[in-house]
């Protein structure tokens, strides 16, 4: 075979995959407005008041910020796949517990725990288009996740308002879906290797160097105003619309899935 056509076949391979890709970051962004529109509705079923339930929420997301420090350090140390694939079944195992559990706190753990695991979603997807795509066609693919990504800021809460009108906790069933897309990327995904293999520690010391810049803790102030107020949104709309007007989850999700729409439109 010539240079030519094993170029030519890579990069259909790599073209072929660019949809698992964009699945894998969507699901990615799915931990919190997939649930949030639900949140009011678990309050009575778990028997907690409905001030707390902001909890569920937030264990998830402290869980992500925590871990994704340590992404690109397995990543670099472990290669894609390896960090990828456990983090999908983590993701859905997790979720098929949260789905069966009646006890708060113990909801609360499992949250934590996929939390943990979906936190490894975005950076693989992102690292991924970095090994496999080049110049154009890399800003192009940034560019389709992106939209996928946009998208599920809209659908994710319809979806889980959707699920949530038949039943309180029908929405975490959706995680399971990336049992089956970790079935895929063992398959379709090539075994790719860093570069440079570096420690964890190694990582951890060159992000610890990259925190103390100035600029980078300007960023991060920003960032986490942004995010309190968006979860500030995000967790307690629906409980207005549930419970001071009545509204059903659905609605609470199309509520927010305007938000997320104009979000986008004018971040």
């Amino acid at each position: 075979m010539s240079l030519a056509e094993s170029s030519a076949q890579k990069n259909k391979a790599n073209k072929s995959i660019i949809p698992l890709i964009c699945v894998i970051a969507f699901f990615g962004m799915t931990g919190g407005s997939l649930i949030a529109p639900t949140l009011s509705s678990m309050a009575g079923p778990l028997h907690v008041e409905p001030e707390r339930v902001g909890l569920i929420l937030a264990s998830y997301t402290f869980a992500s910020a925590v871990s994704i420090p340590f992404v690109g350090g397995f990543l670099d140390r472990w290669g894609r796949k390896k960090v990828l694939i456990p983090c999908l079944i983590g993701n859905g195992l997790a979720g098929l517990a949260c789905f069966y559990t009646t006890d708060f706190n113990l909801l609360l753990v499992f949250r934590f725990i996929q939390g943990v695991f979906i936190a490894g979603l975005i950076p693989t997807a992102m690292t991924l288009i970095g090994d496999l795509y080049r110049d154009l066609k890399r800003v192009q693919v940034m560019g389709w996740m992106s939209a996928t990504t946009a998208v599920g800021s809209v659908s994710a809460p319809m979806i889980g308002g959707a699920l949530a009108y038949w039943h309180w906790n029908y929405p975490f069933l959706f995680f399971v879906l990336t049992l089956p897309l970790a079935l895929l990327a063992v398959f379709l995904l090539p075994p790719v290797t860093p570069a440079e293999r570096r420690s964890v520690t190694d990582y951890l010391r060159l992000v610890g160097i990259a925190l103390r810049q100035k600029k980078t803790i300007s960023i991060n102030l920003m960032c986490f105003i942004m995010f309190f107020l968006l979860y500030a949104v995000v967790i307690y709309i629906p409980i207005l619309l549930q419970d001071k007007f009545g509204f059903s989850p659905l609605v609470a999700g199309m509520a927010l899935a305007v938000q997320g729409g104009l979000w986008r439109c004018f971040p």
